[in-house]
């Protein structure tokens, strides 16, 4: 083998090596997801929260226009970066979403000042913590509540659900019943 050709090898193979440890170590996965959310070019679209979900899944809770709308998307890794799976933005004619995507279901809504947690009880009979996520002040620009609380599933049947929300003393301040049917019937995409 000729000297050149060696010495081309050796720095194929380190340029590839570079770039493979790049693309599977160095990336920003949740840039890749905002940049993904905001081109959906959704005016005033304000992203409360990215959940990472084991390696594989994300699910990006965002808010838009003023205080009018709210989505989720599901994204899925992919060799590439992240790829949108499913979403849906609903208008806010209620104060909570009830959605079901392609692979989680998903319930969330705005945080009221005085909420300090949020149980989401199922029709099993099992209950879980929803999580509550505090947005930032820029979310304020925007008239938009920049604090929600969600609760999600891979496997469990959200529907007819009750979620109960508590103040800082423990006392019960709100209770929902979340519909049988989630979207109030709109599609997925």
């Amino acid at each position: 083998m000729s000297k050149k050709l060696k010495i081309s090898l050796i720095i194929g193979g380190v340029a590839l090596l570079l770039f493979v440890s790049w693309f599977f170590f160095l990336k920003d996965d949740y840039k890749q997801i905002e940049n993904e959310v905001y081109s959906l070019s959704q005016w005033r679209t304000h992203i409360v929260h990215i959940e990472m979900i084991d390696d594989d899944y994300a699910l990006a809770i965002y808010v838009w226009g003023k205080n009018q709308h709210a989505g989720v998307i599901e994204f899925e890794r992919t060799l590439f970066g992240w790829k949108m799976t499913s979403g849906i933005s609903e208008r806010l004619f209620e104060t909570h979403q009830f959605v079901e995507l392609e692979n989680f279901s998903v319930i969330h809504d705005s945080v009221r000042p005085n909420i300090k947690e949020v149980r989401v009880q199922l029709r099993n009979g099992d209950t879980h913590s929803a999580l509550i996520r505090e947005g930032n002040d820029a979310a304020e620009i925007y008239m938009v509540n920049p604090d929600r609380w969600y609760y999600y599933s891979d496997t469990e049947d959200l529907a007819g659900a009750t979620v109960t929300t508590y103040d800082k003393d423990g006392q019960v301040v709100e209770e929902i019943q979340i519909p049988d049917e989630p979207s109030r019937g709109a599609v997925t995409q």
